[in-house]
């Protein structure tokens, strides 16, 4: 899941998720700095 997450932002619009992310109305990939893997991280010191 995490990895089709992935492919969705920054995959080719030929690929599964990524055709779905251009038929969302969005094309090109997202331009992504960081990835996030997890939601048990809000909160902590090193969160930011």
């Amino acid at each position: 899941d995490v990895l089709d997450s992935i492919e969705f932002a920054r995959g080719n619009s030929t690929s599964k998720w990524g055709s779905v992310r251009a038929a969302m109305g969005h094309p090109e990939p997202f331009q992504l700095n960081h990835v996030a893997l997890g939601n048990e991280d809000c909160g902590k010191p090193y969160y930011r």
